[in-house]
């Protein structure tokens, strides 16, 4: 801002943070509402979380005679053409996928203790990046101090001052976000780990007791990619749910851990 003639640098704290920013604006411009499932009172168990493999887009949920819910798709030999597919016969689908989930108690505990031994490297790499990306953020605010000096002497315009604080602030905001998710992956990871193994010891008797919104949270946690191909359901099952079904022996968990559980134990946060 200009005050008597001089101009001062903002050092405020930006309202919201970057992500939330993007986020508004892909809202804003309409890039979120292309596959936007319909709107309704009722809440639907699928509701939102299936696509038509025909068509690509959400499938919508209706309602027969007050108690029949009906996903409706496309035909995949014509897709002009509507496909009912009843509720039921899709949630016994993935009743079967939750009974087959299964670890043995004393496997859970050896596994677990595996995954926060191994998880240790992360965390020693996580504390390193953090120092490294506050010692940037530190020379950034050198630059700035410096550069604010240079227009208080007039050595520089008001324009290239500007641009250039602007790229140096932007880069500490990047740097900022960074920090942020650092220091939030160790608890990231702590959280996630129990969240699946809870599900994993029991996760039928939880899919069946759950009310429907807690359905819903359990489904979007395990699965991934769910389509409906005409009546057919179509799915993959989020890392390490994939790695548990019908697989009850330590031996086999570690025998397949290079090539899937070592991407999941890298990436916690993507379970949320």
């Amino acid at each position: 801002m200009m005050i008597q003639g001089k101009s001062y640098s903002h050092r405020y704290n930006p309202i919201i943070d970057k992500k939330t920013w993007d986020i508004c604006q892909s809202v804003r411009t309409g890039r979120s509402r292309t596959n936007a499932p319909r709107q309704t009172k009722k809440t639907f168990i699928f509701k939102g979380l299936i696509k038509c493999a025909t068509t690509g887009r959400i499938v919508t949920c209706d309602i027969k005679k007050g108690k029949f819910i009906y996903l409706i798709t496309r035909n995949p030999k014509d897709p002009n053409k509507k496909v009912f597919v009843p509720e039921k016969t899709v949630l016994e689908e993935i009743r079967k996928v939750f009974k087959s989930i299964k670890i043995d108690d004393d496997i859970l505990e050896v596994i677990t203790e595996h995954l926060k031994e191994s998880h240790e490297s992360e965390k020693v790499y996580q504390n390193n990046a953090i120092k490294e990306l506050q010692n940037e953020s530190s020379r950034i605010q050198v630059k700035l101090d410096r550069l604010l000096d240079l227009l208080l002497d007039k050595s520089i315009t008001t324009d290239e001052y500007d641009r250039k604080c602007h790229q140096l602030k932007t880069r500490q905001y990047q740097i900022s976000d960074r920090i942020k998710n650092h220091q939030k992956a160790d608890e990231t990871f702590k959280i996630t780990v129990n969240t699946v193994f809870s599900i994993a010891s029991m996760a039928y008797e939880l899919f069946e007791s759950s009310k429907i919104e807690q359905k819903r949270k359990l489904i979007n946690y395990v699965f991934s990619n769910l389509e409906l191909e005409g009546a057919t359901l179509r799915y993959s099952l989020k890392k390490p749910f994939d790695l548990m079904v019908d697989c009850n022996t330590y031996s086999e968990w570690l025998g397949r851990e290079d090539s899937n559980l070592h991407n999941w134990r890298q990436r916690p946060g993507s379970y949320h």
